[in-house]
Parts: structure tokens; sequence; C-alpha cells
């Protein structure tokens, strides 16, 4: 009945991560300090703070509540989606504040309707994968089961209903997500300004793609968890840049 009974691997990494997500929010007050102390950089990036702020502080709540709910799937979901989001937000206060300094705007590029709107649709797949991949998580969040992701009767399969339906819909959005930004990449190899991005995004979502194969493989490990998400927040903000 003791809050930390001990103080094993397992309490230290809960601990660990509090103090990480802590010391965020310590860090984002000092950049929303200074911003808005002046003018200037508050008209230019103000927005994009004000938006960051509001994600971080519903984020802290959906982390107590993640806990309190014991890992409901609807907590599990939010909290990674809105993780994500306030690394774009404070992605998109960055890029602005860089800019401002520079003294200029985004870079100037034509872009075609059909470039657009394959960016378009990488980020709106991009968005549907997070969210799938939140389901997917809570769902076997706590879950001891040597075949994973089926858990039931030993088969990997048995039907397209409930949880194995759900991970084969997360896998199949991630190969459409893959072939969206490999020909965003391809369309905007001689864009100034998008194709950099785009080409990281292809990779990162190759590199996603094997560690999503390699953590059913072996079992759902936390280093296999933890590069998986890490990977997916690297989409994120290069799928920003390239939007932008």
């Amino acid at each position: 009945g003791e809050l930390v009974p001990r103080f094993d691997f397992h309490v230290a990494f809960e601990w660990g991560h509090r103090l990480v997500a802590g010391s965020v929010s310590l860090l984002f007050t000092g950049l929303a300090v200074a911003v808005l102390r002046s003018p200037d950089l508050r008209a230019v990036a103000g927005r994009p703070l004000a938006v960051a702020a509001l994600l971080l502080a519903v984020q802290v709540v959906l982390g107590g509540l993640t806990v309190l709910h014991l890992l409901a799937s609807w907590t599990v979901t939010a909290h990674l989606v809105t993780g994500n989001a306030f690394a774009l937000a404070l992605l998109c206060t960055g890029l602005a504040l860089r800019d401002h300094a520079r003294g200029l705007g985004p870079e100037p590029a034509f872009v075609s309707k059909g470039v657009r709107a394959l960016v378009t649709s990488a980020a709106a797949l991009l968005a549907v994968q997070l969210v799938l991949g939140g389901l997917v998580s809570s769902r076997y969040a706590g879950l001891a089961c040597p075949d994973w992701p089926a858990c039931e009767a030993g088969v990997w399969f048995p039907s397209f209903e409930g949880a194995v339906g759900l991970q084969i819909l997360h896998r199949m959005n991630g190969y459409v997500l893959a072939a969206a930004l490999a020909a965003t990449a391809l369309a905007a190899r001689a864009i100034p300004g998008l194709a950099r991005p785009a080409f990281a995004a292809a990779g990162l979502v190759g590199l996603q793609i094997a560690a999503g194969v390699a953590n059913v493989l072996l079992g759902v490990p936390v280093e296999i968890t933890a590069l998986h998400s890490a990977l997916a927040a690297g989409l994120v903000l290069t799928v920003t840049c390239c939007v932008r």
C-alpha cells in the first residue's frame, strides 16, 4: 500500500519520466517569459506559443488521468497524440523565431497542386496513424502474452474484429503512409526547402516500420517500444516542416 515500496528499475523509470516532464514544463515557462517580454517576438511567435502552452497543460492532466484510470484506452491515446501535438507547436514556435532572427519569412517555393496534395495526404495519414498507434498500445498495455499481438488461442489473425483487426489496420495505414511519403520525396526532390524534410520523413517512416515489426517479433521490449515512439515524434516534426 505504499507509493514507492522500493526504488527499482520500474519505479525509477516512472519517476524519471515525471522529472523530465517537469523539466520540460520549467524550460517551456522560461521560453514563454522570454518571448512574451518582447513585443516583436510576441507578435511573431505568440500564437504557436499559446497553443503549445495549452497542449502542455492538457498533457500534464492526461498523464495523471492515465495513471488514475489504469492505462485506459482513451487516456493513453490522448496522451500520445497530445504529446506529439505539443512537439509540433514547439517546432512551429522555434521556426517562427528563427525566421524573425534572420529577418526573413519562410523560403519562397512554387509548389504544384499535386505536391501539395501529397504533403496534405501524408500529414492526414500520419495523424490517423498516431491515433491508431495509441489505441493499439493501450490495448496491449500491461499484458504479458507470448503470442502478442494475437493473444487469442495462439492464432495470429483469428478475425478482423477487436484488437487484432485494429493491429492490422494500424499496419496497413503505416504502409500507405510510407508510400505517400516516398511519393512526396520523389515529387519534391527539386523543390528548395521541401526536398530535405521530405526525404528525412521518408527515411524515418522506413525505420518506423522496421521498429514496429521488431517490436512484435521481440515481444514488445521497452527499448524497441521507446524507439518506436521516438521515431513517431520525429515523423511528426519532419512532416510538419514539409507542410510548412
